[in-house]
């Protein structure tokens, strides 16, 4: 991965308990980061696999390994809101397969 590849802006979602006094809690999101990236797309989506639902990624997106992401973030590209699947890390960077949010 060159640093030229990352030509993409992407923010980084976390969403957070906080107690509200009340004995429970309310979810509130916040930014993580603002990332360059490369962001692919790669032609798969969700089908069945050995009789049952299998979901498999829609975006695929690199960026450098500091930045603080973790699983169930959520990656806003153009717009779009991507929950992050899983990480796969490789050499200087971390790759992380998404879905669209509201699956």
């Amino acid at each position: 991965m060159r640093i030229g590849e990352l030509r993409e802006r992407i923010e980084i979602r976390r969403k957070e308990l906080s107690p509200d006094g009340m004995g429970g809690h309310t979810e509130e999101e916040t930014t993580v980061g603002v990332f360059w990236a490369k962001v692919i797309v790669p032609r798969s989506r969700d089908g069945i696999v050995a009789m049952r639902d299998a979901e498999i990624r829609t975006h695929e997106i690199t960026v450098r390994s500091y930045a603080d992401v973790r699983m169930n973030d959520i990656a806003v590209w153009k717009g779009e809101r991507l929950l992050v699947r899983s990480l796969r890390p490789e050499r200087e960077c971390i790759v992380f397969d998404c879905v669209p949010e509201d699956r």
